[in-house]
């Protein structure tokens, strides 16, 4: 059979050694040729093909190169390139594929199946994928992969500061390289040539960190013949896996990273970027359920402070009459802490960050005493000896038009003026709707481990009609959608949503979602489900309806009857 997976083998110089039938036929229907997929490759200033030959010898075994190219019609490709040692010489083994097709997972079996180190790690360090030479190499068993969850507990040097500048010159120059200690379980430093390149498109925030011991070790022997053989095979058994596969690879949600595709978000995370590394407050702006705390949190991880506590306190939600003592206690503004004073959040913030969730709400007396501490600590940031500085950085959100509260005369207009400094607006997910279908598939994985199930993704006709739902909760409305989907399916009664959302206002229908044959879809009626579930007895007896063995037969019916019911439910033999 045909590898389902368009592969070519080229030598270590470039040379072509072998192409299988898949990878022939795409390149024919794009009209490309090999040498401009990896031009396409190549660092910035590199040209093909004076430098071909130069630029493979920089690669060491096991690196990964990935790269999503846009192409035939606007779709979007992505094409991987990984340099392999076998028993004639090393070889590159690319691939390539459309990047919503499924077949973009296998890459993860192939990646196990070499003899190289390779893992999976976003900008903060959260590692979401080792491959298992590294786990042997590093004295884990399989059952223990999801202990792993950090690059401080491998990486013997971590600091977030020194990651932020590695992977800054990942994005400059396409890739670092370095050399470091890996830690063992048993302790042991592993010495090892590092080289971390992006792993996925740049809004993704995926890099990919290949390792080689520093000594030399033996080449994987195999011919040129049989590792293509390999390919083909492990290609063709993952094919409808996507799923199993994440599931034994122990696959986690992170639940700071920001999914998106949009290009509207796609013009926040610049912003996001430009405001973590200051001091300064931060107002983020948004409706309810747009995901003003999970931007917040994202620009405390991209700072300085990440190491540090990120406390939140929800405004609203504290009553008018402690929210003065559960914010600063017993304190002066300058936070000198007296002998007998409990933490208040922010002493508890102290070296963090401190999150204001709606900060609209806050009363107006708390808000000047918190402009003071915030002047209080703009005076002092140059001399941080000094014993009354507030060693928080604030962040604040509110969905609430701050400018008309400051005309009104519910907020401080010179409290506004401070935070409207550094803004961050999050947009509602009506205004990104393409958005919807990796946000799914985000909940998707998320729910699937807190729950244990096997959702493999959502039907077609649902996403249109969810692409088409105007998401007056935006995320969060569409994150409980979900939610209650997986509930519904475990038998246990969904929490009351506490988002108060006019969509029957608008005459529309809010969607229901429901867990069936492995999928995410709305409500179907009964019958549907008789359709599917006879369709698949039938399908098992190879359409065989009475006698021994055959669908009535299982199903405990009469021929007859059953004929009958599949001539009403329109299903043919």
């Amino acid at each position: 059979m045909a590898n389902p997976l368009p592969t070519q083998l080229l030598s270590g110089e470039g040379g072509v050694l072998i192409t299988n039938a898949a990878f022939s036929e795409l390149l024919e229907q794009l009209g490309r040729r090999s040498d401009d997929l990896l031009a396409d490759l190549l660092p910035t200033g590199w040209t093909l093909p004076l430098s071909q030959q130069g630029w493979f010898a920089t690669l060491r075994i096991g690196e990964c190169l990935v790269k999503q190219l846009l192409m035939g019609g606007n779709q979007r490709y992505t094409f991987h390139l990984v340099k392999l040692s076998l028993s004639g010489g090393a070889c590159l083994c690319c691939m390539l594929m459309p990047s919503d097709d499924i077949s973009e997972t296998r890459l993860v079996g192939i990646l196990n199946s070499i003899a190289c180190f390779v893992m999976e790690l976003d900008s903060r360090g959260n590692i979401s994928y080792l491959n298992d030479v590294l786990r042997e190499r590093l004295g884990y068993g399989l059952g223990e992969l999801g202990r792993l969850v950090h690059l401080r507990q491998l990486w013997q040097e971590f600091r977030t500061a020194e990651l932020l500048r590695l992977l800054g010159e990942v994005d400059r120059h396409g890739q670092v390289r370095f050399r470091g200690g890996l830690t063992r379980k048993d302790g042991a430093v592993i010495p090892m040539e590092i080289v971390i390149v992006s792993s996925q498109p740049p809004n993704d925030s995926l890099y990919l960190l290949t390792a080689r011991d520093i000594a030399p070790r033996p080449a994987h022997k195999a011919s040129l013949k049989t590792a293509l053989v390999e390919v083909e095979q492990y290609a063709q058994s993952v094919e409808d896996e996507n799923h199993e596969l994440r599931a034994r690879l122990n696959y986690r949600v992170e639940e700071t990273r920001l999914v998106y595709r949009s290009a509207a978000f796609e013009e926040v995370v610049p912003r996001i970027q430009h405001v973590a590394p200051s001091e300064a407050p931060v107002l983020i702006t948004g409706e309810t359920g747009s995901g003003k705390q999970l931007v917040a949190r994202s620009i405390h991880e991209l700072s300085w402070r990440a190491d540090h506590p990120l406390i939140s306190v929800d405004c609203a939600s504290l009553p008018p009459t402690l929210v003065e003592r559960a914010l600063f206690g017993n304190q002066t503004d300058t936070l000198v802490k007296p002998a007998d004073q409990g933490p208040a959040y922010l002493e508890a913030a102290r070296g963090g960050t401190l999150l204001l969730r709606e900060i609209g709400a806050l009363p107006l007396p708390v808000q000047a005493r918190l402009l003071r501490v915030l002047e209080a600590a703009s005076v002092t940031a140059s001399q941080p000896e000094a014993k009354g500085y507030a060693d928080v950085r604030l962040i604040a959100t509110t969905h609430r038009d701050l400018l008309r509260s400051t005309e009104a005369g519910s907020f401080r207009g010179d409290l506004y003026d401070r935070l409207n400094r550094h803004t961050v607006a999050c947009i509602p997910l009506r205004e990104r709707r393409t958005d919807i279908y990796p946000l799914l598939h985000h909940f998707i994985d998320k729910f699937n481990q807190q729950y244990g199930r096997a959702v493999s993704g959502v039907d077609a006709t649902t996403l249109r009609h969810l692409e088409a739902y105007s998401f007056a909760g935006n995320v969060r409305e569409l994150e409980g959608m979900v939610q209650h989907a997986y509930l519904a399916a475990a038998g246990e009664s969904p929490p009351p949503s506490s988002l108060k959302t006019t969509d029957g206002d608008r005459g529309e229908k809010t969607p229901e979602l429901n867990l069936f044959d492995g999928m995410l879809t709305e409500f179907i009626f009964f019958e549907d489900y008789q359709r599917k579930y006879l369709q698949r007895v039938l399908d098992s007896v190879e359409g065989k309806v009475s006698g021994t063995g055959g669908a009535a037969d299982i199903l405990g019916m009469h021929p007859q009857t059953l004929f009958s019911k599949l001539r009403k439910l329109g299903i043919r033999r």
